[in-house]
């Protein structure tokens, strides 16, 4: 509940960071299901918003067939991917 409350506080146009650990961590695809459930939001609600991601890994740990056809496919204007800074 509290992203939801985050979530529908921000502005239209806003970006929403997701910073995701350098693995292993307990729980792989969370971080990436996360993005996922702020751009949906974003897709209906704030349709100027973005989703910037901050990967510490080289490349996607979990389902990566999955998140890439996400993000490539039903929303591509809404995702922006950057390395972490080290």
């Amino acid at each position: 509940m509290n992203l939801r409350r985050q979530l529908e506080a921000m502005k239209d146009a806003a970006v929403f960071v997701v910073s995701i650990p350098k693995a292993p961590y307990r729980c792989p695809p969370g971080p990436y299901e996360r993005a996922c459930q702020a751009a949906f939001y974003f897709k209906h609600s704030k349709p100027k918003s973005k989703v910037l991601i901050l990967d510490a890994n080289p490349d996607i740990v979990s389902k990566k067939g999955l998140f890439t056809k996400a993000w490539t496919t039903f929303t591509p204007a809404w995702w922006n991917t950057a390395p972490m800074p080290r």
